[in-house]
């Protein structure tokens, strides 16, 4: 299923729901924390591959979220 494009608000919006800042969520998305500035300033717009790889993020951290939960067979 294809993503939707992102521009500077729907970026902002899906880092904000994370509480992350600038930083962490260019840790996340694989690039500087001066190009999360650009393109929430919208100075530069979103790359088409960033609503894949932050999806994939979402799905990242929903997996580890799950893992930690269950609990270990071998205690």
């Amino acid at each position: 299923m294809p993503v939707e494009r992102w521009d500077a608000s729907h970026l902002l919006a899906w880092r904000t729901a994370k509480k992350w800042s600038q930083r962490e969520a260019a840790a996340a998305l694989g690039c500087a924390q001066s190009t999360i500035v650009n393109w929430e300033s919208g100075a530069i717009p979103v790359p088409h591959w960033v609503p894949t790889v932050a999806e994939a993020v979402d799905a990242r951290r929903a997996a580890a979220d799950l893992d930690a939960r269950i609990p270990d067979e071998a205690a």
